[in-house]
């Protein structure tokens, strides 16, 4: 009743502040604390995986940035704030949904007028709209549960790799595996967590239940890693069908990047040229100078390739391959 009270006598406020329960609200601070962190966590994996660029101007440049952050961060959540209460009246799965969309759509407006006057819309809605929107579900839902605070400090928190000297190295994957990929999580996480019996909301149950979700996630992690191509082993699509007829269009090869210096005629190779990927077969290994060249020819075609390929070229040697999966990549890299 106290807490009802309290509520009432801040109607507007009272509610972004402190829509629910202490319980609730403590369970919104430990998730945004913990998304932040693993946010964080993300962005050094990546300067790992990827290797670092220095942060330009820092520390400067990025303290007065995080500082001319903090108004409009603030005054955005705000904002969901005040998008959300009035939506309430339908039930908090609609609201949140309805203003999770609302915002995510005002957010990529800009970006979706100009694909739709360059009839590229389906590539835009990918790569902006889809981790916008999982966002904005995220944040209306912290917002939902915890009120403004916890969504603010998640925000916060995810602005700090931008405070560090040194930078991940850009990259469409990570950015992909970093604003979609991790928040998609998270939501799935929140939803476990809130769902859950009011007996089974404890911190020692919420820590337990994190465990068995970082068990899950881990392995889905590394699926996600192996096809954003951040291990040793990846897979290419293979778009044309100079490799007919044991490798088809469409079909998936997984590259090694292990035994490079171990090549051999008969194997099959991934050679960058000008900034494409070809999948041939090596016919012929060649030394020229001390250096070795690699002859290649793809199996449907009538002769070898025009320029010989250099190690530093090579990308990856095929050790399998897997019938049609690559079409999935084709048609989101042709837009449908």
């Amino acid at each position: 009743m106290q807490e009802e009270k309290q509520r009432a006598g801040l109607p507007g406020l009272g509610q972004a502040l402190c829509p629910t329960t202490p319980e609730k609200r403590s369970s919104a601070v430990f998730w945004a604390a913990a998304f932040g962190g693993l946010t964080l966590l993300g962005n050094l994996l990546m300067g790992v995986l990827l290797g670092w660029t220095q942060n330009p101007g820092w520390p400067l440049a990025p303290l007065a940035l995080a500082g001319a952050a903090l108004g409009p961060l603030l005054a955005q959540e705000v904002l969901r704030a005040a998008v959300y209460l009035p939506l309430r009246r339908f039930g908090p799965w609609k609201a949140g949904a309805l203003a999770a969309l609302a915002l995510a759509a005002v957010q990529c407006l800009p970006g979706l007028a100009a694909a739709r006057a360059s009839g590229s819309l389906l590539p835009v809605l990918l790569e902006q709209g889809l981790p916008a929107l999982v966002q904005s579900a995220l944040l209306t839902a912290l917002l939902a549960v915890g009120g403004v605070l916890p969504a603010a400090e998640y925000r916060l928190l995810a602005l700090l790799p931008g405070l560090l000297p040194q930078v991940p190295a850009a990259n469409r994957f990570a950015q992909v595996f970093l604003s979609l990929l991790l928040p998609l999580l998270f939501l799935i996480a929140l939803s476990e967590d809130w769902s859950a019996p009011a007996e089974q909301q404890t911190a020692p149950a919420r820590g337990r239940r994190a465990l068995a979700w970082a068990a899950t996630a881990v392995p889905c992690l590394v699926l996600i890693a192996f096809f954003a191509g951040w291990l040793p082993a990846y897979p290419t699509a293979i778009a044309t069908g100079s490799m007919e007829p044991e490798i088809q269009i469409g079909d998936m090869v997984v590259m090694a990047r292990w035994g490079l210096a171990d090549i051999q005629p008969g194997d099959v190779i991934a050679v960058e040229r000008q900034g494409r990927t070809i999948v041939h077969r090596v016919v012929e290994v060649q030394q020229e100078a001390g250096e070795t060249l690699y002859i290649t020819q793809g199996d449907a075609n009538n002769a070898p390739d025009e320029e010989p390929a250099a190690q530093n070229q090579v990308e990856g040697r095929m050790i399998a391959a897997v019938p049609a999966v690559g079409r999935i990549s084709l048609w989101f890299h042709t837009g449908g």
